[in-house]
């Protein structure tokens, strides 16, 4: 009975030690991932470089009960490692028993408690930084777009599941923002199921006058989808354009009309400002823009470093966003006549 209990004691421990080890192989995969582009996002972009040192200043400062939750969930790391230890010793089983369900309890409480408590400050750190760029602007963990809406701008990925969080909401300007994640489904040999990750970024709304008309813009990198038999590819004589967007609508003239040099030119400069794949859709009376930014607004419950040049880098992309879909509704309203 001991070996056995012995034998699951080590399985644990192994589950363990391999649960680190991802953890750690995430942070060198972030660590490699951090381009570039990313960096000289944050090194451009005006509001993060004047802001910075106050974001920072707000993320470093932890309250005594926040302190105090990172020094138990630590101690219960330690305490929940030394009983696993204990466990794989000779006659150490019938002490360390005791030991190890304490410690398993207080690991569970401690952390839980700590993680909440982090996610509370996150959010509060967030909306703090936000509200220096725009006082309307709101953001929650939760909430995002429905898989409904997703569907209407017929983005070309198979998405057969659909997650949306990190919501930014500007309620005056009927704005809203989230990460999204689009998952396909797939059979093996076995008959069994299981779901991909086709994309994984972040996805904008802003409301506009009725265009009348959808537009479909996509990277000429990715994938593109035209849309219905209707719709019709549509050539620029702005030939930086056509080099980074593709397009189709299902009302040439209109799109004509929409899509002038100004325009063209904000898009552009998004796409240049940005990192990752952009696609854009007009669809009646809504702005959207896809980025494939990957996650963003995520809270780290131990690496403090790179959960501080994500949060810069996100707000970054965010403001560059808003920037360009604040321009973009001016210039498409002005076109429209009631």
């Amino acid at each position: 009975m001991e070996n056995k209990f012995k034998i699951f004691m080590t399985i644990i421990f192994i589950i363990f030690i391999l649960c680190f080890v991802t953890n750690l192989l995430r942070i060198i995969k972030w660590k490699k991932n951090d381009s570039k582009d990313k960096k000289n996002l944050v090194n451009n972009n005006e509001f993060v470089l004047k802001n910075k040192g106050k974001i920072e200043k707000v993320m470093d400062t932890n309250s005594d009960e926040l302190k105090s939750l990172r020094k138990n969930a630590f101690l219960s790391v330690i305490l929940f490692i030394i009983s696993l230890i204990l466990i794989m010793l000779p006659f150490g089983a019938f002490f360390a028993i005791p030991l190890f369900i304490v410690s398993a309890v207080v690991l569970v409480t401690n952390m839980s408690k700590y993680r909440s408590a982090n996610e509370e400050k996150f959010v509060d750190v967030v909306n703090n930084a936000l509200h220096e760029y725009d006082s309307d602007l709101e953001y929650r963990a939760t909430g995002g777009f429905g898989k409904s809406e997703y569907h209407t701008c017929l983005f070309p990925e198979t998405c057969d599941r659909f997650h949306s969080e990190d919501m930014v909401t500007n309620s005056k300007k009927e704005f809203c923002y989230a990460d999204i994640t689009v998952k396909s489904e797939h059979e093996d040999s076995d008959g069994d199921k299981n779901y991909v990750t086709e994309y994984q970024g972040s996805l904008a709304r802003m409301s506009i006058k009725n265009t009348g008309c959808r537009i479909f813009l996509g990277s000429t990198s990715g994938n593109f989808i035209y849309g219905p038999n209707n719709y019709k590819s549509i050539k620029f004589e702005n030939d930086e354009f056509n080099k980074l967007f593709r397009a189709s609508s299902d009302n040439e003239l209109l799109a004509y009309k929409l899509l002038t040099p100004d325009i063209m030119e904000e898009f552009v400069n998004l796409k240049k400002n940005t990192y990752g794949d952009i696609d854009i859709r007009i669809i009646y009376d809504k702005l959207y823009i896809r980025f494939s930014s990957g996650n963003t607004f995520d809270s780290r419950l131990f690496n403090k470093k790179s959960e501080k040049k994500e949060l810069l880098q996100s707000i970054a992309v965010l403001e560059e966003v808003i920037k360009t879909m604040d321009k973009a509704k001016k210039i498409i309203d002005s076109k429209i006549f009631d």
